[in-house]
């Protein structure tokens, strides 16, 4: 069986590509169903975020991640010829470090951003839901979880870097001099909204206007926030009283035109406004940023942000990087073990009964094999035996594992013992 994962990320495809492909909760549930009824499947995994979309799938088909990738294509209804160059393909050893970079925030657009965790979590939790995980899978994902917690606790990597949504709040400085004094319209509800927020009551923001689709969600973050709540049809009677706007929301299309945006500055005589937009698919549409006063961000402009702490954070990359290689080897390591740790056992148990036998159709019951003496002798014995099977085992060579565990069985007949 081998692992396999196919997906696109900030780094390989423009935020246009990524808003095309990413799944919506729903979609993730509707994909897994389509997996899970897969042929040669074991299990699998739907990780979709702001910046990546990745499919994770184990099963005993060697040319897996191609059906991976033309599901992708076909349950969004789009040919694959322009979009195979953003796609990269993992299977292993290089799909095991990956989702552990991916969850412990090495390959985020914000190093050390503490969210891509739970959003790894949320995936696992639906696929369990779909009876995708198997006993491999649980291993695996357990593994990273604990990769992640092992890579915040012993690094700086979460002290140096900040959210998706701090990095946001962080693009007010320059526009204005200070936030003091100044006022907010949130669009969405949600865990980037919340964030964001958070980030701008600390920077000193006035007022908060929140427009939510569903009110009541609205009125419940406005009322932890000292905030006002509106309903999302009316966010554009607050608008020019905002000087900062964010948008952070599921819409599938652009909730803010240039229209609006200029009809906005009008009122405001022309003083600036910043919009912020952290949505995948985007809210505000990418003309907004052609203006005059209007300044408009999306999710990719913040990596530009990344640089300004560069050196600090890659001193703390290098280091999580080092434990994220040593988890992997060592986490694969323990797999290959447990592969072949019940042929091994067969065989120890095997020698064992054999120099038992041997030791009392040799010497009388005066030299009893129970001596602690004897025994220690025996046990000692029976694992210098064993040193050049598990050598066979662990030697990289042409063989593969499966093969190097058929020769044991039959070398030492162990298939006929089972028998």
């Amino acid at each position: 069986m081998n692992l396999f994962l196919v997906g696109l990320s900030h780094k390989t495809a423009p935020i246009g590509i990524r808003e095309k492909l990413q799944f919506s909760n729903e979609q993730s549930n509707q994909y897994l169903d389509k997996l899970s009824k897969t042929p040669n499947v074991e299990s699998g995994l739907v990780l979709s975020t702001c910046n990546r979309v990745e499919i994770y799938a184990s099963g005993y088909e060697k040319d897996l991640q191609n059906r991976l990738k033309t599901f992708i294509y076909d349950f969004h209804k789009l040919s694959g010829n322009d979009l195979d160059p953003y796609f990269y393909i993992k299977t292993n050893e290089e799909a095991v470090r990956h989702l552990f970079s991916v969850a412990a925030s090495l390959d985020s657009i914000v190093v050390g951003e503490p969210q891509i965790l739970g959003q790894v979590k949320d995936a696992y939790d639906v696929s369990k839901k779909y009876g995708m995980i198997d006993s491999f899978f649980e291993q695996f994902l357990q593994k990273t979880f604990s990769v992640a917690k092992k890579v915040r606790n012993e690094t700086d990597i979460g002290k140096l870097a900040v959210s998706i949504s701090s990095m946001a709040v962080e693009l007010s400085g320059k526009i204005f001099e200070s936030l003091n004094g100044k006022n907010a319209l949130i669009i969405g509800s949600g865990e980037m909204a919340e964030l964001a927020i958070s980030n701008l009551k600390r920077k000193g923001i006035e007022n908060i206007w929140i427009a939510n689709r569903t009110f009541e969600t609205a009125a419940k973050l406005a009322k932890t926030f000292d905030a006002f709540p509106i309903y999302l049809e009316q966010f554009e009677e607050v608008l020019p009283q905002a000087d900062v706007v964010m948008t952070a929301t599921g819409t599938q299309n652009y909730l803010i035109h240039p229209k609006t945006v200029i009809a906005s500055l009008e009122t405001r005589n022309q003083q600036p406004q910043l919009f912020v937009d952290i949505s995948v698919p985007r809210n505000i549409d990418p003309l907004v940023g052609e203006v005059q006063n209007a300044y408009l961000y999306n999710i990719d402009d913040l990596q530009g942000m990344v640089a300004e702490n560069q050196q600090a954070r890659k001193n703390a990359s290098q280091k999580a990087a080092t434990i994220v290689e040593a988890e992997t080897v060592g986490f694969l390591k323990e797999h290959h073990q447990k592969k072949y740790s019940p042929a091994i056992q067969k065989l120890q148990k095997k020698i064992s009964m054999l120099l038992e036998n041997e030791w009392k159709r040799s010497f009388d019951e005066k030299n009893s094999i129970q001596d602690e003496s004897t025994r220690r002798f025996m046990d000692s014995l029976v694992q210098k035996i064993l040193v050049s099977p598990i050598h066979f085992l662990k030697e990289e060579d042409e063989r593969t594992m499966e093969e190097k565990l058929a020769l044991i069985e039959k070398i030492f007949d162990l298939r006929l013992d089972d028998e």
